[in-house]
């Protein structure tokens, strides 16, 4: 059997790893043995171990995990399925801080405001009226009264 464990250094960090033999790699990660990141923040305490059928199966896990964030191995140490839940899924498009629409805004926003600074319309840092429409011509069209004006 091969297992994929995590310990907690006495610095309170985590460390991610694979075994065959889960008491005998705490005890060698303790002597400073094991990994260099370990040995030089020793005690360590095995909080957490997967028990695999094949070789292969904790080496994949290990990559997984350690790709993890922090908060995420901490859920997955208190079995806490909706905490991993909630963060498996925290960078999805709904709850993303900027997405492809603010970008498309931002451009727009920033075209309009150096076109009507070209065309002497405003001053370099003042704010462009959300009522006012640019054409290719560099002319705006006042959006309530109509009025075009061209340069």
């Amino acid at each position: 059997m091969a297992f994929t464990y995590v310990v907690r250094c006495a610095d309170g960090t985590l460390y991610v790893g694979h075994t065959e033999d889960l008491a005998s790699r705490e005890h060698t990660h303790n002597d400073g043995k094991g990994a260099k990141y370990t040995a030089a923040r020793r005690p360590v305490r095995m909080v957490y171990a997967e028990e695999h059928a094949s070789v292969e199966s904790p080496i994949a896990r290990e990559h997984q995990l350690k790709r993890w964030s922090r908060e995420k191995k901490e859920a997955l140490i208190r079995d806490d399925r909706t905490a991993l839940d909630w963060l498996s899924h925290r960078k999805s498009k709904a709850t993303a801080a900027f997405t492809w629409r603010d970008l498309l805004n931002h451009r727009t926003y920033r075209c309009r405001r150096l076109t009507a600074a070209m065309i002497g319309l405003l001053e370099p840092h003042a704010a462009v009226p959300t009522n006012m429409r640019f054409s290719a011509e560099l002319s705006f069209t006042h959006a309530r009264s109509g009025t075009t004006v061209s340069r």
